[in-house]
């Protein structure tokens, strides 16, 4: 029986000749030449699913592997039908199954249902496959073009244990958040899957080994929003690629990558040029207003607030500790409006999904002033500055914040520790033990165990 004449019926969607075909003694798990289909497989690639219901009538082996070593399942999910895949799973078809990439079904679910019918049968989520991708960046660059979907996605593999702080740059500096945004089409609805990141914690000021920016790619696809958002996380406006590839030209700085045409091109251009993009002498220290040793903010909102707040953090320095009317070396904020301490307007600030990675900035930027102090910068005797910002963001018990709650206890200085006892107690009630051995050790190792 020649097996090509079934492939070819499957391939034309004639289900009455693939009976025929299977009647007359075709083989219903035979292999197309090449070895990269099976009928099976074929079947559910093409969506197939009354000729899949024939195939393994007739005793089609559902878990057969083709030449790159996946099964039928995984056609059945990558080109979605809902009754091919549920025919295949009656079947007996293993979800478990990976192919030589190390990619079981789920890695091929770009949509939220038959994502969902998997993690319900308990897929694992946790694999890596053979070139060091998880599925977190398998899933975020795969449903860029179909954001709710992802977003639903990705939201799911983090309730599920995975972390985008895992998230490592690739072998050329390049992190998933400027893949993300390179995947997106020109002046599209705003980047869900990119903002998504942010707020889980991803680094948004980055460089790339070339000296590429998340700011470089957010110009280069015209996406104002983004571009707003990475400025006001400190983004350098004059930051310059050192090697071409990838769309940029050496020597380029973010002013230079935006796109000549589109809706947003003179609004980006704005937005640069205002954060002082093209200036090559160092920014003069901000006009600030100080009074005895304290900075009263001038914001309106709690976004512009926290904005205010990155501008002065990202070089005290220069803006507070040599402002002429400042003396000590503690920094002290005078919120506008009602009277406010700094815990319950980072706890407001957290609860606020789209300013919550500022708060997580603000801290980062702490830590980097401290180093570049040398000592540790106060807001009192016992309170080190990014403290209460950093006790809202951990209880909030997400796990992304674990990786810079170990940052902050490296930094504490042991001879006041008051605070770091009130945020451990808020840590212990937000996390597992299991979440916390890491923090617990290094606590233990810099003898601030209690």
């Amino acid at each position: 029986m020649n097996q090509s004449k079934l492939f070819e019926a499957i391939r034309e969607g004639k289900s009455e000749t693939v009976k025929r075909l299977l009647e007359e003694g075709c083989d219903p798990s035979s292999l197309e030449k090449g070895g990269h289909n099976n009928a099976l497989s074929l079947a559910a690639y093409g969506k197939q699913p009354e000729m899949i219901e024939s195939l393994l009538k007739k005793g089609a082996r559902v878990n057969d592997r083709t030449k790159g070593g996946r099964v039928a399942l995984h056609n059945a999910i990558w080109q979605y039908d809902k009754r091919s895949l549920e025919l295949l799973l009656e079947a007996g078809a293993d979800i478990h199954v990976a192919d030589d990439q190390n990619w079981t079904p789920i890695w091929l679910s770009e949509q939220w249902e038959p994502f969902a019918i998997l993690i319900e049968r308990g897929a694992k989520v946790d694999a890596i496959s053979t070139n060091g991708e998880t599925l977190i960046r398998r899933m975020a660059l795969a449903t860029a073009t179909q954001q709710n979907e992802g977003i639903k996605i990705l939201t799911k593999l983090v309730k599920l244990g995975l972390r985008v702080s895992d998230e490592k740059p690739d072998e050329w500096g390049e992190t998933l958040l400027m893949e993300v945004i390179d995947c997106s089409s020109t002046n599209k609805k705003k980047n869900q899957i990119a903002h998504w990141l942010l707020e889980q914690g991803i680094d948004p000021l980055h460089v790339s080994e070339a000296g590429r920016t998340a700011l470089h790619y957010a110009c280069k696809v015209g996406d104002l929003d983004l571009v707003k958002t990475l400025l006001s996380l400190g983004a350098d406006t004059n930051a310059r690629i050192k090697e071409e590839g990838n769309g940029f030209e050496e020597g380029a700085s973010p002013i230079d990558c935006v796109i000549e045409y589109g809706k947003d091109r003179k609004a980006i251009l704005a937005e640069l040029k205002k954060a002082g993009a093209g200036k090559s002498s160092p920014k003069p220290a901000l006009d600030i207003k100080i009074e005895d040793n304290v900075i009263y903010l001038q914001g309106k909102d709690r976004k512009a607030i926290l904005e205010e707040m990155l501008q002065i953090t990202k070089d005290l320095k220069t803006n507070v500790f040599s402002h002429p009317d400042y003396e000590d070396h503690d920094l002290i904020w005078e919120f506008p409006g009602e009277e406010i301490d700094e815990l319950d307007f980072f706890t407001k600030c957290v609860s606020e999904s789209d300013i919550r990675p500022l708060v997580a900035r603000y801290v980062s930027q702490i830590l980097e002033a401290n180093e570049k102090e040398e000592e540790t910068i106060y807001v009192h005797d016992e309170l080190e500055a990014g403290g209460y910002a950093m006790q809202a963001l951990v209880a909030t018990g997400n796990a992304e914040y674990l990786e810079l709650l170990a940052k902050y206890i490296h930094s504490i200085d042991i001879e006041h520790t008051v605070h770091l006892y009130e945020l451990m107690d808020v840590v212990r009630s937000a996390y597992s033990k299991e979440q916390l051995v890491s923090i617990e050790e290094a606590l233990d190792d810099l003898g601030l165990a209690r």
